[in-house]
Parts: structure tokens; C-alpha cells; sequence
């Protein structure tokens, strides 16, 4: 499960939890997938959660790079 805000939605995705309004009414149920209308929906919302959706998280930096990087900054700090 991911948590996205609503302007990072893209049509596809599937939601991972219901989209509920400022009342707790649930608008849009679990397992629904997002068109580009449900999406420009939710963003006229102005929800103020995120929106959760299935999936798992990519990093953008592969983590052995961001682990030499991390190393490197450490190896100067001490040498």
C-alpha cells in the first residue's frame, strides 16, 4: 500500500483503502480504479489526507547507491 497526495494520482491506480469526504462518508470504495475523472474528483475535493493506493513503493535512488553515499559522507567526517 502506498499513501499518495491527490495530485500525485495517475489513472490505473487502485485505491487501497476507501476515499472518505470531510464528513466520514466513504465516496469512492476500496479496490476502485482511478480514471482521470474520479481523480480531477477527488483533487476539487481538497481532501486533506492522502489518498492510499495499492502497490509498493519505488525508490527513485537504488538503495546500494544510497548507501555508498551515505558512506562516503561519513568517511569524511571521521578522516
Amino acid at each position: 500500500m502506498i499513501k499518495v497526495t491527490p495530485d500525485k494520482l495517475q489513472p490505473g491506480m487502485r485505491l487501497a483503502r476507501p476515499v472518505m469526504n470531510k464528513a466520514g462518508m466513504a465516496l469512492l470504495g476500496e479496490g476502485t480504479e482511478l480514471t482521470e475523472t474520479w481523480i480531477a474528483r477527488i483533487q476539487d475535493m481538497e481532501l486533506e489526507e492522502a489518498i492510499y493506493v495499492e502497490g509498493k513503493l519505488e525508490m527513485e535512488v537504488p538503495i546500494d547507491e544510497m548507501l555508498a553515499a551515505l558512506d562516503s559522507r561519513f568517511q569524511s567526517a571521521h578522516g
